[in-house]
C-alpha cells in the first residue's frame, strides 16, 4: 500500500494525544499493517482550493504540477511492494485530480464539466487522458470547481475502460485511459466544517475562510 498523507496535515497526525502512547497516523499504520498491508508512507502536496494554476509570487507551482507530482510518486517502482497488489491511500486533502465533461447527476444545464477524479492516480501512465475540451459558461458560473477549458490540467474524460471486451463509452470516441492498475482511495473532511469538532478534525477539515464548504461530490 502507498499511503499518501497530505504534508500541511501530516504534522497535526503525528502528535501524541494525551493519554495515548502514538499518534493518530502511527495508528493507522499500525492497523494497516496488522491487516496484512506492507505500507510505504509519503509526503504529499496539499489541494490548493483558492489557485488551480501556478502563483509564482507565493512559489505555487499550481494544482496540475503538484498532481503530477503526486503520480510521479506512485509509478515510481521505488515506491511499490513487488509480487503483490497495490493500492493507493491517500490521506488528507492531497492534490485532487479533475476529469469529464458530462454532469453525472443528470443537471446538465450548469454541471457538465471536469468532477473529482482519484481514478487517475491508478494509472501508470498518462496514456488516454485529453485536455482540449472547451468550455462551459453556465458551469463556470454555478460551479467553479467544475469549470474546465482546454490546456487547464483537467482532464476530459468522462468514462473508465472496464476490464470486459465490450465498447468503452466515452463522449470523445476513442480516447479513454486504460484499465486502473491501483485502487485509489482517499479520506479527507477539507471543506466539511460539520466533522471540525471531532478529534483530529480540525487539522483534517481546515480549509481558507475563502473557500465554500463543498458539496458531496468534491
Amino acid at each position: 500500500m502507498i499511503l499518501l498523507v497530505d504534508k500541511l496535515l501530516k504534522p497535526a497526525l503525528e502528535l501524541v494525544d494525551p493519554g495515548q502512547t502514538s499518534s493518530a497516523l502511527a495508528q493507522l499504520q499500525k492497523a494497516l499493517v496488522s491487516d496484512g498491508w506492507s505500507v510505504k508512507t509519503l509526503e504529499a502536496p496539499r489541494h490548493d482550493d483558492l489557485n488551480w494554476t501556478a502563483v509564482p509570487a507565493i512559489n505555487h507551482p499550481g494544482n496540475p504540477a503538484n498532481r503530477a507530482a503526486v503520480a510521479a510518486l506512485i509509478r515510481n517502482p521505488v515506491n511499490q511492494v513487488a509480487n503483490v497488489p497495490n493500492v493507493v491511500f491517500l490521506l488528507g486533502h492531497v492534490t485532487i485530480p479533475y476529469s469529464g465533461t458530462s454532469a453525472h447527476d443528470g443537471h446538465t444545464a450548469d454541471h457538465k464539466g471536469a468532477w473529482v477524479c482519484d481514478a487517475y492516480y491508478g494509472y501508470l501512465d498518462d496514456n488516454g487522458w485529453t485536455d482540449t475540451w472547451p468550455p462551459d459558461a453556465a458551469t463556470a458560473a454555478a460551479f467553479p470547481d467544475d469549470f474546465a477549458v482546454a490546456g487547464d490540467g483537467k482532464f476530459d474524460q468522462s468514462f473508465l475502460k472496464g476490464g470486459g471486451t465490450g465498447p468503452v463509452p466515452s463522449v470523445l470516441g476513442a480516447s479513454t485511459p486504460g484499465v486502473l492498475k491501483f485502487a485509489v482511495g482517499r479520506l479527507d473532511f477539507a471543506r466539511m466544517p460539520a466533522f471540525s469538532s471531532l478529534a483530529h478534525a480540525p487539522a483534517l477539515s481546515f480549509s481558507p475562510a475563502a473557500v465554500p464548504p463543498r458539496t458531496s461530490r468534491r
